[in-house]
């Protein structure tokens, strides 16, 4: 008997050690916690942007400096986020759903992510005894 297999094109859940980050509809960037570490634990960042390669870079700042975007706690688990509309508006960056990102790497003092190369994040399901009437 021939089979046809089918290469899954999930990813585990558990992704530790390594650096995730994903981008919301809210226009939130969020960043885990090694990535948090990663940038020395800034209370703000730089926004940066390469439109020939279509990417995005967060890079500390001295949260006193006007361009300076503050990096606000998300929530429990460690993981850090980044308002991101004024960057998303000015460069035309609109994404249907939650999308985490692929590639993301460090370069030098700064976070740095592709564009292009994104999975969306599905929605989580709220158990019948918590969703809202």
């Amino acid at each position: 008997m021939e089979r046809n297999w089918i290469t899954f094109d999930g990813s585990p859940r558990n992704r530790k050690g390594r650096i995730n980050m994903s981008l919301n509809q809210r226009f939130e960037l969020v960043v885990n916690r090694l990535g948090y570490e990663t940038l020395g634990k800034p209370e703000a960042v730089y926004l940066l942007y390469d439109p020939s390669t279509d990417a995005i870079a967060i890079q500390p700042a001295d949260a006193r400096m006007e361009n300076a975007f503050s990096l606000t706690r998300k929530n429990s688990g460690g993981n850090y986020c980044v308002y991101i509309k004024p960057l998303c508006d000015r460069h035309q960056i609109r994404y249907d759903c939650t999308v985490r990102f692929l590639d993301v790497t460090v370069e030098d003092d700064k976070l740095a992510i592709n564009l292009l190369k994104t999975r969306e994040v599905p929605k989580r399901k709220r158990p019948e005894s918590v969703k809202r009437k």
